[in-house]
């Protein structure tokens, strides 16, 4: 299935006047309730965080690798984009090791106003990851495997989702179509 993702986000990518990242053919809505709590250790929905655009990635504070070169990419894209007011939210896939406090200082590492969210629970973790197409597996010595997108959403719908290690600029082009 990997391959054939990438093989699209490729496709995509082939024209300057086509999208860079893979744009969904039907675009699925938010339309069910996510509860996490924020950096402050206060409750919030997903719902309510949500603007016109927004970035959306899954990781861990913990990661060895590609979560933090994803969040860097991210922050390098929002400095090419001056007239469009993008959210960029970070959701733990980590319940045990993220919390609040440890997100919210890992974040200011690449912008202080991403905003960090742990899932309240296993249950609610499983149902947001699910909903997002996001996999991912435990391991003993504390690492966690897992799909590894940014998701852009507009308006409360998933519209395009981007592979990592693409230009930041192209992150930024793309929000500009929208």
């Amino acid at each position: 299935m990997r391959k054939v993702i990438i093989f699209g986000l490729l496709l995509g990518s082939c024209s300057k006047n086509e999208f860079y990242g893979m744009v969904l053919k039907k675009p699925y809505e938010l339309n069910q309730n996510f509860y996490f709590l924020n950096e402050d250790s206060s409750s919030v929905n997903l719902k309510n965080l949500l603007k016109n655009y927004n970035l959306i990635y899954f990781g861990y504070t913990n990661c060895p690798d590609v979560c933090y070169t994803a969040l860097r990419d991210i922050s390098e894209s929002l400095k090419y984009i001056k007239n469009k007011n993008v959210n960029v939210i970070f959701i733990s896939l980590d319940l045990k090791r993220d919390k609040p406090s440890v997100i919210k200082r890992y974040l200011k590492n690449f912008n202080g106003n991403f905003i960090g969210l742990v899932p309240i629970d296993e249950n609610e973790l499983y149902k947001v990851s699910k909903f997002f197409s996001i996999g991912y597996e435990y391991y003993d010595n504390g690492y966690i495997g897992h799909s590894s997108f940014i998701i852009l959403m507009k308006n409360y719908k998933v519209v395009e989702i981007f592979p990592i290690g693409i230009e930041p600029k192209y992150i930024a082009d793309d929000i500009k179509k929208w």
